[in-house]
């Protein structure tokens, strides 16, 4: 009875090790991959809902009677959207959502969502910017989300809406 040599043990070992190698870079990199187009999906959704959640706070607004949108967006830049209440929150001349991040289902709180406006009292319009980032990349204006800025490379997406007044 014959059995192998340890020079063919070691032999096929080296073998073995060359040829998996590249295979398991590959894996790797696909990984990686594929857990970005995750979260560039999920930072999509999560600004389109940013956008949605302002146009639902200026329905509302218009439901209750009010026939322009002077007092709700008048002299606000930068806000976010209380959950509990509905209730766009523009108060703090400081805020940031930096300290704040969002959960969604499967993911972790990495994620954070600024909603930018711009209201023109003038045309009675509000360019409302809901940008969602999740890497070294915080956006601080409009023109920084809308300049090629804010894109999937520097971790950061947005979702725009122009909000007027229905007659």
């Amino acid at each position: 009875m014959r059995g192998f040599s340890l020079g063919e043990v070691l032999l096929s070992i080296v073998v073995l090790t060359v040829g998996l190698l590249p295979i398991l870079k590959a894996m790797s990199g696909s990984l990686q991959v594929s857990f970005g187009s995750r979260d560039i999906v999920i930072a999509s959704e999560l600004a389109q809902e940013g956008a949605e959640l302002v146009k639902n706070v200026k329905d509302n607004y218009m439901l209750a009677g009010n026939r322009n949108l002077d007092a709700l967006f008048s002299g606000k830049t930068r806000c976010r959207i209380d959950y509990a209440t509905s209730a766009l929150d523009c108060a703090s001349a400081s805020y940031d959502l930096s300290g704040a991040p969002l959960r969604h289902a499967g993911a972790t709180g990495r994620f954070k969502r600024k909603i930018l406006i711009g209201y023109d009292s003038t045309k009675q319009t509000a360019d409302c910017i809901s940008v969602v980032y999740w890497g070294t990349y915080v956006p601080t204006s409009m023109s920084d989300v809308t300049a090629a800025k804010c894109n999937s490379s520097d971790s950061c997406t947005y979702a725009e809406t122009v909000l007027t007044p229905w007659q």
